[in-house]
Parts: C-alpha cells; structure tokens; sequence
C-alpha cells in the first residue's frame, strides 16, 4: 500500500458517514396553525379565525361593511287610524330590527289622501304615526323614546292623482330604517369544507 493510499484510508477511518441520533435541534419558532388558517403561529395575532375567512399575513380575517334595510309600510282605511291585523307582521318585523340595531331612531311618518280638509287630514295622519308607535312600544317592546311619529297630512302623496287608488295608497304610515355592520369576508376555494369533497 502506498504512503498516500494508507494515509487516505487512516483519514476516512475516522470520519462516520452517518449522523450522530443524539443530536436534535431546537426549532426557535412555533410552526403550527392550530386554527387552520394558513398562518403560522409565530406569526399569527388574530387567534382562532373563523374557518374559511379570508385572512392578511398575520392571520386577521378580512370585514367588509354590510347594509340592512327595513322598511315599514302600513295602510289604514278611509278616515280610520286603527291599525289592521295584516300589518302586524311588518310592524313586528321593524320592531325586532330596532331591537337588534339599540342605537336607531326610527320616524314613523303618518300621511292622508286629499278628502277632507288640511287640518283634519294632519291630525288624521298624527293619529295613524301615534297608533304604529304605540303597537310597536306596547306589542314589541321597542323603547318609546327611540320612535319618533310626525304626521304628513296630504302634503307628501305615494300616487298623485284623484281616485280611489291613489286615496287607498295614500292612507298610510311609513319608515325606513338602515344599519351597517362588518362581515367577515370568506376566501375563495375550490374545496367543499362542508362535504369534504376534493
């Protein structure tokens, strides 16, 4: 054996081409998602992110403002200021939206057709505001500070004409109400979470 073979080999005797099973190394940070949204840990500051959100790099989910309307429409007949069963359901369903939403206001505005005289037909449509506010205080337990009744008379007609359509439209109270509120925006995915489909 060669002086340079014998020396290589000496050399390769001590080397271990395998790695030591002892030897671990600490990972300094934490890699997991525990709320699957795609962030790691050591990164994430928006914890628990609802499933599917669409989320930045440090996993806080998306909100886009939301729009809600609610529209109350009520009629009453010739004259009268009571109000009608069928319109129960509106009124209910405008109470409960004020009571979802505490801070609106809502303007019941109480209105007439032509017959009659302007001052009669202002009281009759105070009469008809008074009498939406008062089932949505006493039925529904909307706070009657938060309800404001204002009456229109003839001055503000749905249809401008003289007939009986236009008296039947006219005879009415209204108010419109609107909230915004944030949503979280969901991420595109081809995957169904919900069937598990791929």
């Amino acid at each position: 054996m060669t002086p340079r073979i014998a020396l290589l080999a000496l050399m390769l005797s001590g080397c271990s081409l395998t790695a030591d099973p002892t030897m671990t190394v600490k990972q300094a940070n934490d890699l997991t998602d525990p709320d699957t949204d795609g962030v790691i840990n050591a990164r994430e500051q928006c914890h628990e992110t609802k499933l599917g959100s669409l989320v930045n790099n440090y996993g806080c989910p998306s909100t886009a403002p939301q729009q809600q309307l609610q529209d109350l429409y009520v009629l009453f007949e010739h004259d009268k200021s009571e109000v009608r069963p069928e319109f129960m359901d509106s009124i209910q369903q405008t109470a409960q939206f004020m009571l979802n939403n505490p801070d609106q206001m809502l303007t019941v505005e109480g209105h007439a057709s032509t017959p009659g005289t302007d001052d009669y037909n202002v009281a009759l449509s105070q009469r008809r505001a008074d009498a939406v506010k008062r089932v949505m205080v006493e039925e529904f337990g909307v706070p009657a500070e938060r309800i404001i009744a204002r009456p229109y008379g003839e001055k503000s007609p749905s249809i401008s004409k003289e007939d009986e359509q236009a008296y039947t439209a006219n005879r009415r109270a209204v108010g419109t109400l609107h909230s915004t509120s944030s949503e979280t925006v969901a991420k595109w995915n081809v995957y169904s979470v919900e069937t598990g489909y791929y």
